[in-house]
């Protein structure tokens, strides 16, 4: 067998994808948001676990919107990072309307505001953010912070919670093979594992589908490392789509968990049924002696 395989690509189609995030995907980032803007007057911008919960809640915006297009069977990676800023602009809007409602209702007694109100009056909104910048609210060694440092964070809060969720709004599907004739996400399937491979051309060969180099690669052990990993995935309905995704693993530590990953090596790729079963049933390469596998290794950790 040789030639090449096709390297799969997702047909930019939505599916139900706008509906469930639209009415899905808005009521869950409220809720995150509110979760945030609430921690956020009581844990004010002060050191790493205030980065970890901005880090956290921009990912969570943008992961539960690659679920729900993963639900919807979203083939559109564009679409999907299209609604992860969008949602993710919402979420930075929808935490300062529950901050603003949560520091008014600390700080005045009899305060009548409500979140449905705040959010309609974005006006309102900025008059209060200017007046809570001008003077500051919490401190830090002593020093009120405020005036343009605040500002400075509030902007790098927000642009980080923006372009998180924006990215990681495909992390569930970008890497998935979906099956047209099915309708359906093929499930992934136990790999394989093959000799590690360093040289550039041969990494584009694979990312192209040549597989006169895939099949002159010997089957190793899952635990031995260096590796060339391939994840296969099958349409759990029919023989007509399945493939491979291409990893490089390093390392596996003490319990056998792989370690130190390259990122994957090209696009999926499509194999017709023999051609799979050709590559699994490849017999396994001994392993070398430790002194002989040493000298396989990567000079420089990666």
């Amino acid at each position: 067998m040789s030639g090449s395989a096709i390297a799969y690509k997702h047909s930019g189609r939505i599916g139900t994808s706008p509906l469930i995030i639209f009415f899905l995907g808005i009521p869950s980032t409220m809720i995150l948001g509110f979760i945030y803007g609430y921690i956020s007057v009581y844990n004010p911008m002060t050191g790493f676990f205030s980065l970890l919960l901005i880090f956290l809640f921009a990912c969570a915006v943008g992961i539960q919107i690659s679920l729900l297009g993963k639900i919807g069977k979203c083939r559109n990676m564009l679409f999907l990072h299209l609604s992860g800023f969008i949602l993710g602009v919402f979420a930075v809007y929808y935490s300062w309307v529950v901050f603003l409602y949560t520091f008014a209702n600390r700080s005045m007694d009899g305060n009548d505001v409500t979140i449905f109100w705040l959010i309609l009056h974005p006006g309102i909104m900025w008059d209060l953010i200017c007046a809570i910048g001008k003077e500051g609210w919490f401190e830090i060694s002593g020093s009120k912070i405020k005036g343009g440092l605040l500002w400075a964070a509030w902007i790098g809060e927000a642009l980080c919670i923006i372009i998180a969720s924006t990215v990681s709004a495909i992390f569930m599907v970008k890497e998935k093979i979906f099956c047209e004739d099915c309708y359906r996400w093929c499930d992934e399937k136990d790999g394989i594992s093959l000799e590690f491979i360093e040289d550039q051309e041969s990494l584009d060969a694979i990312a192209s589908g040549n597989m006169d180099i895939i099949m002159s690669l010997p089957k190793i052990s899952a635990t031995q490392c260096p590796q060339t990993n391939c994840e296969v995935f099958k349409c759990p309905k029919c023989s007509n789509t399945m493939g491979f995704n291409f990893r490089q693993f390093f390392q596996v530590d003490v319990r056998g968990t792989m370690t130190l990953t390259k990122k994957l090596i090209g696009h999926p790729i499509l194999l017709e049924a023999d051609v799979l079963e050709e590559i699994l049933s490849k017999n396994i390469l001994e392993e070398p002696e430790a002194g002989k596998r040493e000298s396989t290794e990567p000079e420089e950790e990666v």
